[in-house]
């Protein structure tokens, strides 16, 4: 009987799996759909299988009508430009939108290009930072994204050089679905990133931690507004000052909440999926830690972790110096993701070089970087912070 029940179990969990697996659907027929790819294919049929931006340009990479999904993106690039993985910006635009949904540097986007090497007798700029997770993978120089992306009347994706050097080899593939009416996707929620990045100030020496229940101070990951939900986010840090950053924790405003957060979290290594400090680099499909240096070094830490909410959305995270008293700070960057429907969010966007200054200025701050949603790019803005990162 025994022997039996094993041999029942096994077959149910062999079932199971066949229904449920990674693989599970790719014999099932589904008339009316179509895949198709816009790309930078030569057209000529040779081997030029790429596209030039020019210096201040913007082209479009995309543009597609009704209703379908975008299934995968892939990206590679050739650029004399030390910074072109900030300087070149990626918007799409859901189903006749004038304001991009997603508008984010494509290295943030992609979770690489924060830290910057000089190599003698190498390479100098934006360094590429090899890492995976399960909808966000990047190997040398080959960006690939597996979001899903629906809409309903039309998508358009864009690419736009903000550097002062042309691009002269820009390599790209957008796979997508075609469907035979809207309806198949009125109930998904369409995607949306925001870009944001701080300097966070630093607890003096020997004062208390700070009481931090309403999240006031915090760093912010993303602020929106409709219905929607949060489904993840990229955070680089970059530390101007020895010692430990972490303990900041994760808090979530939702529909309104003011004086509490209505999610708190226990520090940040914990809300990226490690305890007791980050140890050793790691690369899971929800959760890494896909960067480590010691003490003033560079981290890159990713979470992909749905949080659903209903009429209104404000998203925290806050800023490890200001919740702790450790006298440290950094600079700090973040892309986020969220699929909402009647959506909207803020837009902060100051576009910052990646790290290249000098320490004894900038005593015990720290450097934060994450894409949230989206950024806007002004010439003013550009200026300034040139003088601010050298």
């Amino acid at each position: 009987m025994k022997r039996m029940l094993g041999v029942l179990l096994t077959i149910s969990a062999i079932c199971w799996a066949q229904n449920t697996g990674p693989l599970n659907g790719l014999a099932t027929l589904h008339p009316g759909v179509t895949s198709e790819r816009a790309s930078s294919w030569d057209r000529s049929g040779g081997n030029a299988d790429f596209i030039v931006v020019k210096a201040g340009a913007t082209v479009p990479l995309a543009q597609i009508s009704g209703a379908g999904e975008i299934r995968h993106m892939w990206f590679t690039i050739a650029s004399p430009s030390p910074n072109h993985l900030l300087e070149l910006v990626i918007r799409m635009y859901w189903d006749g939108e004038t304001e991009p949904s997603v508008e984010v540097p494509i290295g943030d986007f992609f979770g690489t290009g924060f830290e910057y090497e000089d190599i003698p007798g190498g390479h100098t700029g934006q360094a590429y930072q090899s890492w995976h997770s399960l909808p966000l993978t990047v190997y040398g120089k080959a960006m690939n994204c597996y979001f899903p992306m629906p809409f309903g009347k039309g998508a358009r994706i864009t690419i736009s050089n903000d550097g002062a050097q042309d691009v002269p080899a820009f390599y790209y593939h957008i796979d997508y679905e075609k469907y035979l009416d809207e309806s198949a996707t009125a109930k998904e929620g369409r995607f949306h990133a925001q870009w944001h990045h701080q300097v966070t100030t630093p607890i003096p020496a020997g004062a208390s931690p700070p009481v931090n229940l309403d999240g006031k101070d915090n760093y912010i990951f993303m602020h929106a507004s409709g219905t929607g939900q949060f489904v993840g986010v990229i955070l680089a840090v970059q530390g101007y000052s020895t010692g430990w950053w972490g303990e900041g924790d994760d808090m979530f405003l939702i529909d309104g909440a003011k004086e509490h957060a209505s999610i708190n979290g226990t520090g940040m290594e914990d809300y990226f999926g490690s305890g007791w400090m980050f140890r050793e680099e790691y690369n899971y499909p929800f959760v890494g830690y896909s960067h480590r240096e010691i003490g003033t070094g560079l981290a890159r830490m990713s979470c992909i972790a749905s949080i659903s909410q209903t009429p209104s959305i404000s998203i925290a995270r806050s800023s490890q110096a200001l919740s702790t008293g450790m006298p440290t700070s950094a600079r700090t960057g973040t892309p986020a993701w969220l699929f909402g429907i009647r959506l909207s969010h803020t837009r902060n966007l100051t576009l910052c070089r990646p790290y290249k200054t000098d320490f004894s200025s900038l005593s015990g701050a720290l450097r934060k970087c994450n894409a949230t949603f989206l950024i806007r790019i002004r010439d003013k803005q550009r200026e300034n912070n040139d003088e601010a990162w050298g």
